[in-house]
Order: C-alpha cells, then sequence, then structure tokens
C-alpha cells in the first residue's frame, strides 16, 4: 500500500492484520487511511515518519479522528530524532487506549539533537499519565542509538504502564553512545507496575536490569 495516502477507502470493519508501507517519496496525508483501517487488531506500520510531511515549507504532524478500540498489537518503524515525528507516533498511541504490545524499529541513524530532546521530556512530563500506555504490556525498542528522547519515552511508559510485564531494549551497536550508561539509566527508572523486567541487549550481550 505504499502512497496509498490518495487512496479513498472505504471502512474496513473485519480487517484483523495490516501491514502498510509509507512512501518515503512522496509524503502524504495519510490520516484518512488510517481511519479506514482502525478496526485492525494488528497494524505495522514502515517508514513511518513520512507521517509527517511538509506543506507550503510547513511541517504538518500526523492528525487523527479515529480511535483504534480493537487495536492491541501495533508495530512502527518510526524514530524520535525530530519533535514532528515524535508527535505524530505519540498522536497514533494516543489514539489506542486499549493497545497491548508495542514495538518501535529505528532504522535511521540520524544525529541526536539537543533542542528535541530537551521538547520530548517537556511534553511527555505533560501528558496525562492515565491517556497513552495504561494497558501496555509489552514495549519493545529495536536498534535504538539510547538518545535522551529514546531514553524519555521509554521512562514514559515505565512510569505509567500498570500493566507491563517487559520493556525490551535493543541498543544499535554501532552508536557511540554508552550501553553501560544505557543500562544504568533504565534500572534506575522508576516502573509503576511490579512485574515489570527489562531486557536490555547490546551486540551479543543482553542484561536484564
Amino acid at each position: 500500500m505504499a502512497g496509498a495516502g490518495s487512496w479513498m477507502l472505504g471502512h474496513l470493519p473485519k480487517l484483523d492484520y495490516a501491514y502498510i508501507m509509507l512512501n518515503a517519496q512522496e509524503p502524504r496525508d495519510y490520516g484518512s487511511m488510517l481511519t479506514a483501517l482502525s478496526s485492525v487488531r494488528d497494524l505495522e506500520i514502515g517508514n513511518f515518519d513520512c507521517a509527517t510531511f511538509q506543506v507550503n515549507g510547513l511541517t504538518v504532524q500526523l492528525a487523527l479522528s479515529c480511535i483504534f478500540v480493537n487495536l492491541r498489537t501495533l508495530k512502527l518503524h518510526t524514530h524520535f530524532y525530530e519533535a514532528s515525528t515524535m508527535l505524530s507516533t505519540i498522536s497514533l498511541l494516543h489514539q489506542a487506549p486499549f493497545l497491548q504490545v508495542l514495538e518501535i524499529t529505528d532504522n535511521s541513524r540520524h544525529e541526536t539533537n539537543k533542542e528535541v530532546d530537551a521538547f520530548a521530556e517537556d511534553f511527555l512530563r505533560t501528558l496525562p499519565n492515565c491517556s497513552l500506555v495504561k494497558n501496555l504490556e509489552r514495549l519493545q525498542m529495536k536498534s535504538i542509538s539510547c538518545s535522551p528522547n529514546d531514553m524519555h519515552f521509554i521512562k514514559h511508559v515505565l512510569l505509567y504502564a500498570r500493566n507491563l510485564q517487559m520493556a525490551s531494549v535493543e541498543k544499535f551497536k554501532g552508536h557511540r553512545n554508552s550501553a553501560l550508561n544505557a543500562a544504568r539509566m533504565l534500572k534506575e527508572f522508576e516502573r509503576v507496575s511490579p512485574a515489570a523486567r527489562i531486557c536490555f541487549q547490546h551486540q551479543d550481550y543482553c542484561w536484564l536490569v
């Protein structure tokens, strides 16, 4: 369904699973397409950072009016290096109140941005603590750099996901940030769920923290 932002899709109430790859070459408003898929239980979106697009030089974030009431598993190929992309990700999560499994894969290799890091921390601090990830049971962050904005997001999930069982963090092996420092930070994060475990992976090493 690459480039399907121009398609006119009707509601698909019996669709259980959808995998879509957004068009990296022609960013479009994908809100109507995701609305048509709002009944799925399992959704995977490639190139999700393309949900942010440019109109007359202005950056536009994904805006959704639909609620994904059946969505239990969400897999996103995205990153938190830009404030607009992070806002689009938060917008989608906010519309999935019963989400149980969230997997985020970072396929990009941008440099971390101090302004975006500060935005991420301030923005996540102001989010309602009961509306974003309260029913999440499993978080998987794959191939991330463990930049401050990545860590702010993980910290938010640990702090407010009351049903969390496991947070799996796989650090991109080539990034210059220290894996040990990231593991120490994860160990110190407060967890609202007493059952929550954190699995941290880097290269061939794996720690439970």
